[in-house]
């Protein structure tokens, strides 16, 4: 337990989750962020950021998907304290979706009772987020969307399980879903599009992907 003074409460990087179809730029966004930035890649797409020289990451090989869990929390601790003599300023966690699979697995294969199966995953994935917001580190995740229909309209989400994305995303400030508008690329955090986004630090409802890390621009009245 920690208790702050009267006006001593500290600062809390903000995290970011974007989610949409692949091929989008959902890893091309990460260069908008500050510092170095470590990226923990799951789904081997970096080519968009593998030659910038602010960057460090790794890849998981087979041989490590029995361990994601403490691997990935072991990851954490260390990026800010530094990681072969590096420490960084930013966390990337790419993709969610795949992460989720691996999580999954290995919580099958280790129990017999499959109906508590998701119940351990959503709060794994509720221990991880806590942990990515308590890590002094600036945070961007990604993840896959899928689509959820209705007789009206359609709608999307992260391909996620349901309350395990509620969960993840809780201690997120920015969940959107990035698509093409004409070409342009957009992230929609609007809560009053139908899909499961947020914004809880400036107003804007649409934000050119371009443009997430950018502040709101005010009025001058």
């Amino acid at each position: 337990m920690k208790i702050y003074d009267l006006g001593q409460i500290p600062d809390i990087h903000n995290m970011y989750f974007i989610y949409g179809k692949g091929g989008l730029g959902k890893t091309t966004i990460a260069k908008q962020f500050p510092g170095k930035k470590f990226i923990i890649s799951l789904d081997y797409s970096t080519n968009a950021v593998n030659k910038e020289s602010e960057f460090g990451g790794l890849f998981f090989e087979k041989s490590d998907y029995k361990n994601i869990q403490q691997l990935i929390m072991s990851v954490i601790e260390h990026a800010s304290e530094g990681i072969k003599g590096v420490k960084y300023d930013t966390l990337i966690l790419d993709d969610v979706t795949r992460l989720q699979d691996l999580v999954l697995q290995n919580i099958e294969n280790s129990s017999k009772d499959g109906r508590a199966n998701y119940y351990k995953l959503q709060n794994w994935l509720g221990e991880l987020s806590e942990t990515l917001k308590t890590s002094g580190l600036n945070i961007y995740a990604t993840a896959h969307e899928t689509e959820i229909s209705d007789s009206v309209m359609k709608h999307y989400t992260a391909d996620m399980n349901e309350k395990a994305f509620i969960r993840f995303t809780a201690a997120f400030d920015i969940v959107g879903r990035i698509y093409s508008d004409n070409g342009t690329r957009m992230i929609d955090v609007d809560i009053d599009s139908g899909n499961h986004v947020k914004n809880r630090i400036d107003n804007r409802k649409k934000i050119l992907a371009t443009e997430l890390m950018t502040p709101e621009k005010k009025e001058e009245l």
